[in-house]
């Protein structure tokens, strides 16, 4: 309603016959769905719910790309859609927190230092985490990771979370962003979204 739409942006993801079972021989595998079929329109969010070990993560990792379905599944998603999957569990490396939250991305491709510390801000890293993303310490070329002693499972949630945020993807595939976090603030941080 007076708003200008592209014609790109009202294509939507889908999933066509989409089948998907974990195991090699026939007679061990198991399937986790049967030719579901579903659509979702651009622009807004979804949330999967359902008993455990029903295939909720399996569809985040089909959407996100992570598995490949079987041969005669059509899982769509527009070309001009760059795609993000966020696992439940973040994973670091050896390298200053800058990195860890940039993935390693020059500062004009993720919009600058002052955002990536907005970023790092706004989803509640503490002011020690802060203070680290300013560090880019190296002895021997290895990286000095003191700031890992600080973190928290929680901080590794928001750790995930904030570089989710920093890579600004067009569809955002994250699975258990808010596990790690009190109702309250599960709740602001997907505000953030």
């Amino acid at each position: 309603r007076g708003l200008a739409v592209w014609g790109v942006d009202t294509v939507p993801l889908s999933f066509a016959k989409v089948k998907f079972a974990y195991g090699v021989a026939s007679s061990k595998q198991h399937h986790v769905f049967h030719g579901i079929s579903r659509s979702f329109p651009q622009g807004r969010l979804y949330g999967f719910i359902g008993e455990k070990h029903c295939g909720k993560a399996t569809l985040l990792k089909l959407l996100g790309q992570v598995l490949l379905p079987d041969a005669d599944c059509q899982i769509f998603v527009p070309p001009h859609l760059r795609i993000l999957h966020v696992s439940r569990e973040a994973k670091i490396t050896n390298q200053p927190l800058l990195k860890n939250v940039t993935f390693d991305q020059s500062m004009e491709r993720v919009g600058g230092i002052e955002r990536v510390r907005f970023i790092c801000e706004a989803t509640g890293f503490q002011p020690k985490l802060l203070d680290e993303l300013e560090q880019q310490e190296c002895i021997a070329g290895v990286a000095q990771q003191s700031w890992v002693d600080h973190m928290s499972m929680t901080d590794y949630a928001r750790l995930n979370l904030a570089r989710a945020l920093v890579q600004n993807p067009e569809c955002l595939v994250m699975h258990m962003p808010f596990q790690a976090f009190t109702a309250a603030e599960g709740i602001r941080l997907m505000a953030l979204i």
